[in-house]
């Protein structure tokens, strides 16, 4: 039990920052009665067209955690792919430039700096996976519990999105009128 425990938190964990987060109905409520048409809903519809579908390009592995070599390599894998489109939305957020809001620059760079520590995390969790001596189940387990510990500080984020809209009243606003960030962190 506490096997998948670790495994399904690991990988929520990993999915979890690529992934830009799904909004609430609640959220696409507000977005609907919200018509914002200014420069922070045209900067937030620029951020969500590039992040767009990152989290959603990723599949979860199936595993047999019976055949540990093979469920530790499919878990690696993932962990790369998660890895490589976190570094698509930073260079996404980057090319958007910051939003138009009051600090705007330092909000960005901020929520960037949050997204390469996760980013970094989720690299060190897949070498420190693929160096690990995984022959049967135990073992693997055993991998997976340093994994989880590398990983632990970035158990809530929630991705830049959450930390942009966090960050600033009109940016959360901007983010929820904004059509193609519906569905989005």
């Amino acid at each position: 039990m506490a096997r998948r425990w670790i495994l399904a938190a690991l990988l929520a964990v990993a999915a979890g920052g690529a992934a830009a987060g799904c909004s609430s109905g609640e959220e696409k409520a507000a977005a609907d009665e919200t018509p914002l048409l200014g420069p922070e809903a045209a900067w937030a519809t620029k951020v969500c067209t590039t992040v767009a579908g990152q989290g959603l390009q990723l599949k979860m592995p199936a595993l047999d955690t019976s055949q540990g070599a093979q469920a530790k390599q499919g878990i690696v894998d993932f962990l790369t792919q998660v890895s490589g489109q976190m570094q698509k939305m930073d260079e996404g957020l980057r090319a958007a430039g910051p939003p138009p809001v009051d600090g705007g620059r330092e909000k960005t760079d901020k929520a960037l700096t949050r997204l390469d520590g996760a980013r970094k995390a989720v690299d060190k969790a897949a070498t420190t996976l693929r160096r690990a001596k995984v022959t049967d189940e135990k073992s693997l387990q055993t991998a997976l519990g340093s994994v989880a510990r590398v990983m632990v500080k970035y158990g809530e984020y929630q991705g830049p999105l959450q930390d942009l809209k966090a960050a600033d009243p009109k940016l959360n606003i901007a983010f929820l009128a904004a059509p193609s960030c519906r569905g989005l962190g």
